[in-house]
Parts: structure tokens; C-alpha cells; sequence
């Protein structure tokens, strides 16, 4: 909120409907009012109106309302899909804030969307074997999960990205002694084996 005087001092009110959940003050700098982690906080897919007043500004109102939000949790613990995780069907897990049990959850991998729904602000879906492996091996793919609230407010699209490894590794020891026979000779005294 923009104000006339660098030293105004500006009070925001936060009403639900004729309650006042909360108040907060601070000193404008260079004309800008600042209201960041002022410790107001609201219920989520509610409406408040905002009142900001000071000395030398006339009070003005804004409605606010708080969306909701969603989250993925972390894929095969690590976000990495080893030969084995993905010859198995796999969970997508993650959580929601102010959306209401049974809403449904759209989530998309590789082109491919799997639904799901909210309760008690967590949700799952199961992404089964064949969908695993046709990603590209050694490649990294993007899980995006959206969601709306009772009301049809949208959270903002959340993303979590997973690599692919089904690759094992290698490992090869290379000659011993140069012809892999010990002699008496070789035999008297230590070898490195690499």
C-alpha cells in the first residue's frame, strides 16, 4: 500500500466478515508499507477483507482470499527409479492445505494421468510397472499434481523431478602378476590386485 509521508505509520486490519481476526502496524519506507510475516493467519479458502488506514491516507479495503496449496513427497525416497522400483508399481504420494477431504488429485507423468483424492489433507496414486519403464532410462522426468478446493479455487501446479536408473554398474579386475600365474618368485612377495 503506498502512502503520502516516508514516516506514515499504517495499521491493516483483517476481518472476517464483522470479526477482526488479527491487526498489524508498520512504518511505511519511502512510501511503500510492507505487511510481510506480520504473524495474521487465516483459514484457508476463506475470504477476508483487508483495511489498511493512517494518519494523512484514507482508509482503503481489499478482499483476500487464501488458496490452496499441494505438494508431492519424495519418489522411491530418493526421486531416483533404480532396475527394481520401477519392475514394481509405484506410490506417488503428497499433501494438500486447504482443500477438502475428497477432492480429487490429477496427477501426470510421461504424458499419463493418474487420479486421486484428498483425506485428511494427504493423497496418493499408484503408477503401475509398464508406465515405469517406458521412461527413458538414465533420462529425468517431471511429475507435476494439481488440485482444486470445494469452491473450485486451483492451488498452484506443484512439479517433482524423478530420474530413471535401471542401469547396474561394472567393475572389472584386471590381470594378476600380468598373466594370472603366480610363480615362486611372484608367490614371495605381496601383489596389488586392481
Amino acid at each position: 500500500n503506498t502512502v503520502t509521508s516516508n514516516t506514515s505509520t499504517v495499521t491493516m486490519s483483517v476481518s472476517s466478515g464483522a470479526s477482526v481476526v488479527g491487526t498489524a502496524t508498520v512504518t511505511a519506507v519511502n512510501g511503500i508499507a510492507n505487511f510481510s510475516n506480520v504473524g495474521i493467519s487465516g483459514t484457508f479458502g476463506a475470504t477476508y477483507t483487508l483495511t489498511f488506514s493512517a494518519s494523512n491516507l484514507s482508509s482503503a479495503n481489499q478482499n483476500l482470499r487464501i488458496a490452496p496449496s499441494i505438494a508431492i513427497s519424495p519418489i522411491a525416497t530418493d526421486n531416483v527409479l533404480s532396475a527394481a522400483e520401477s519392475a514394481s508399481t509405484q506410490t506417488i504420494a503428497g499433501t494438500t492445505t486447504g482443500v477438502e477431504n475428497g477432492q480429487k488429485v490429477t496427477v501426470v507423468l510421461n504424458g499419463k494421468t493418474y487420479s486421486g483424492t484428498v483425506g485428511s489433507d494427504a493423497w496418493t496414486v499408484n503408477v503401475p510397472s509398464a508406465d515405469l519403464l517406458a521412461l527413458t532410462d538414465g533420462q529425468s522426468h517431471t511429475v507435476t499434481a494439481d488440485v482444486s478446493d470445494a469452491a473450485g479455487n486451483a492451488a498452484d501446479q506443484t512439479t517433482r523431478t524423478i530420474k530413471v536408473d535401471r542401469t547396474a554398474p561394472t567393475i572389472v579386475i584386471n590381470a594378476v602378476s600380468t598373466d594370472d600365474v603366480f610363480n615362486a618368485v611372484e608367490s614371495a612377495s605381496d601383489k596389488t590386485i586392481s
